[in-house]
């Protein structure tokens, strides 16, 4: 029996401990949390040597450094992310020079599945990502989010997009990609405005796949 499942959960708990769009009380925080711990617990005692279990376990005690009230506690917890985070950077190194480069250490999250697209009142075009950039006016520059870059995910996350027929994206919807890296690549291509897209002389709404990489330099 391996540890994917039980890091699984671990994962998906820190998730929800710091979704902001439907935030949990301070009571389900915490049991989220010490459930997430207790199966990267496990995780670990299957495969000692998860790189992936040991990033997620900083990440949740930092989470419950967080909540802690008594200052002695939250250092200490900090404390003991730090070394989990240490560890994972150290087992990583050694995994790379056994294994060769990984260029995505940290697991994907699997993403819910896509709901259907909005309804059309004209004909909707399909076009490639290199079809719509060609119509593009403007694009913000990606951000890389900084806990992403401070657990060394890198990777490269789909989002299915429809462009409005004023060249504005009007629906966007995740196919996949890391979690900590998803809400930059929405917020970023949100940003995107395009010259209207013509079908037959008259402004139309597109349907398109865009691909957004995430590099650490």
């Amino acid at each position: 029996m391996d540890g994917v499942a039980f890091l699984a959960v671990g994962t998906v708990d820190w998730i929800i401990v710091i979704d902001k769009g439907s935030p949990a009380s301070t009571e389900e925080k915490a049991t989220l949390i010490d459930e997430g711990l207790r199966h990267l617990e496990t995780a670990l005692t299957l495969d000692p040597d998860s790189s992936e279990a040991m990033s997620w376990k900083n990440l949740l005690l930092r989470e419950k450094s967080a909540l802690a009230r008594d200052e002695v506690e939250k250092i200490r917890l900090v404390g003991e992310a730090d070394d989990w985070f240490s560890k994972a950077l150290e087992t990583r190194k050694r995994t790379q020079r056994m294994r060769g480069f990984n260029t995505n250490p940290m697991p994907t999250v699997p993403v819910p599945p896509p709901q259907p697209l909005p309804p059309a009142s004209t004909p909707r075009l399909r076009l490639s990502q290199t079809q719509v950039e060609a119509n593009l006016i403007s694009r913000p520059p990606l951000s890389y989010p900084e806990l992403a870059g401070t657990v060394r995910i890198q990777g490269t996350v789909l989002i299915q997009a429809i462009i409005n027929k004023e060249g504005i994206i009007g629906f966007l919807q995740v196919i996949s990609g890391h979690p900590l890296l998803v809400d930059a690549a929405l917020e970023n291509v949100r940003g995107w405005q395009f010259k209207p897209f013509l079908l037959n002389g008259e402004p139309t709404e597109v349907l398109t796949t865009i691909s957004l990489p995430f590099r650490l330099r």
